[in-house]
């Protein structure tokens, strides 16, 4: 059942008790969003399920969710036990929304307390070995969040050192595009701002994510593919995605392989 599209004030404190008070000022006036629209489940039904189904219906492009599960740990830290996340509504709909989903773990203004201005951005994309799935993670980048005067950075992670020279070579055209991108829409941009490739020896979890917590200037928003397995392969492989939605301290949007492939395309 939809509870409506234009809740007045006093509608939306009912409604959102659990907002701050900033955000909920910001969103009555109009600042973060065009219309609110409140769901309101059937008896018996999953809320979860709601949400997937008013994604479907009105063709949502992406969805940012914030996630109120276990809270951000280093690196050093992530093996401690109770950090996993169990029934976390934000895996679902990243893994089951029609979507490509951005996950914010930890609150904004703790983040970033000038996020609303901050410029340039630091976005991070994280590429693995499969090259299609890294084409599809940058033509959907490029499409839908960079902006031209971000500060780009990809990231590969290998086991072996053996397999830097080829892996670079595979990835170089994705390189190539978003400097293209950036060309076209920052022809002024310093170096420190042109796209690089950082290719990484070890084990890419961890390796990534200890890199992401470095760096500097600080990642705003860490961009990955996901294959989309799930069930037992899921379970046996792992997931990097899911890897990232717990331990990065970035916002993730993860862009699942039907997504990438359902892009609109984007003529530079």
């Amino acid at each position: 059942e939809r509870a409506g599209d234009a809740p007045n004030d006093k509608q939306l404190n009912a409604a959102c008790p659990w907002l701050p008070a900033g955000l909920l000022r910001a969103i009555q006036r109009g600042y973060l969003c065009h219309h609110v629209v409140l769901l309101k489940p059937a008896r018996g039904k999953d809320y979860r399920q709601s949400i997937l189904k008013f994604l479907a219906d009105e063709n949502i492009d992406l969805a940012i969710l914030g996630s109120r599960d276990k809270p951000y740990r280093t690196a050093a830290s992530q093996d401690a036990p109770g950090h996993e996340l169990t029934g976390s509504t934000a895996l679902r709909l990243v893994r089951e929304g029609p979507c490509p989903c951005i996950v914010v773990r930890r609150p904004l203004f703790e983040y970033r307390p000038d996020f609303y201005c901050a410029r340039p951005r630091h976005v991070v994309i994280c590429l693995g070995p499969d090259v299609r799935l890294g084409e599809a993670t940058v033509d959907w980048s490029i499409a839908n969040v960079l902006l031209g005067d971000d500060i780009i950075t990809c990231a590969h992670a290998h086991a072996h050192e053996m397999d830097r020279v080829p892996m670079k070579q595979r990835l170089q055209p994705l390189i190539l595009r978003l400097q293209e991108f950036q060309q076209k829409y920052s022809p002024g941009a310093v170096p420190s701002q042109i796209a690089t490739l950082r290719m990484l020896v070890g084990e890419p979890r961890k390796l990534i994510t200890a890199c992401l917590e470095s760096a500097s200037p600080k990642v705003d928003l860490l961009v990955v593919g996901s294959r989309g397995h799930s069930g037992l392969r899921r379970m046996l492989l792992g997931s990097v995605s899911d890897h990232f939605l717990k331990h990065a301290p970035c916002p993730v949007c993860v862009v699942r392989h039907e997504h990438g492939d359902n892009k609109q395309e984007f003529d530079l």
